[in-house]
């Protein structure tokens, strides 16, 4: 703690007591560079036990950056995190998941991290604003559909 480095916590297995516990700590200390990931430390990770929807309740919480840290064998789920403004993924990466050890069954190949990179940078850029408004792509569709710009 003695250098001004950014701390990113991993919230797996632990409740929000805890992490208030810790977040606190780190305050008093002044670490003021804090990202908190949120976790599910099963390894590996069923897709019901992720609850992505505590990565805005830990942003409300502790107004402070916050991402998510994957143990699911899939590539499909982890950049559904950006949905939730996650503004980090972190993924257990191996050449082969079929070697020995207990992560490279639920880590990522090279294939499947692609994926996750891909879909990734396509949900963020899909996410858009809070609000509406009409769109330059669909002001032919508005005036051929509505007679007006």
């Amino acid at each position: 703690l003695k250098y001004n480095l950014e701390i990113i916590l991993s919230t797996g297995m632990s409740k929000f007591i805890e992490i208030s516990k810790t977040i606190n700590y780190l305050k008093n200390k002044n670490k003021k560079k804090i990202t908190v990931l949120h976790c599910v430390s099963s390894y590996p990770a069923d897709p019901k036990d992720l609850n992505l929807r505590v990565i805005n309740g830990l942003r409300k919480k502790y107004n402070c950056l916050v991402g998510y840290s994957g143990h699911e064998t899939s590539a499909n789920i982890a950049p559904s995190a950006v949905l939730y403004n996650a503004c980090a993924i972190e993924r257990h990466f191996t050449l082969d998941r079929a070697m020995k050890g207990p992560d490279h069954a639920l880590s990522l190949a090279p294939p499947g991290m692609n994926v996750l990179i891909k879909r990734s940078k396509t949900l963020f850029d899909a996410r858009g604003k809070e609000e509406k408004f009409v769109l330059e792509s669909e002001l032919k569709a508005r005036k051929k559909f509505r007679g007006y710009w």
